[in-house]
């Protein structure tokens, strides 16, 4: 019998989700905001390493100069590597 994951359409999960609100394309956290990673090691065979910032709640200018916000506290999922790289991006210091 198929787990209820299995059976559920996409977007069941989180039915508030809304993409045009919820997805914030080229961003790239400021230096000073607390970053981690976490791994995502899949069902099956997929994984990959995520990258998340947590918002400090100011104000600040993106790449391109325009002026951002996000709540304190508010996570941020800003890059991902797939896992065929999770090993390079351990081994480089400089990757965060």
């Amino acid at each position: 019998m198929p787990s209820i994951l299995e059976r559920s359409p996409t977007g069941d999960f989180f039915p508030e989700f809304d993409e045009d609100r919820h997805v914030v394309t080229d961003l790239y956290p400021p230096h000073w905001w607390v970053r981690f990673r976490a791994y995502d090691w899949g069902v099956s065979d997929p994984a990959v390493c995520c990258w998340i910032a947590i918002s400090d709640g100011q104000p600040f200018k993106d790449g391109e100069g325009r002026e951002r916000w996000f709540p304190r506290g508010a996570l941020l999922y800003y890059s991902e590597v797939p896992k065929d790289l999770i090993n390079d991006v351990n081994n480089n210091a400089t990757a965060a």
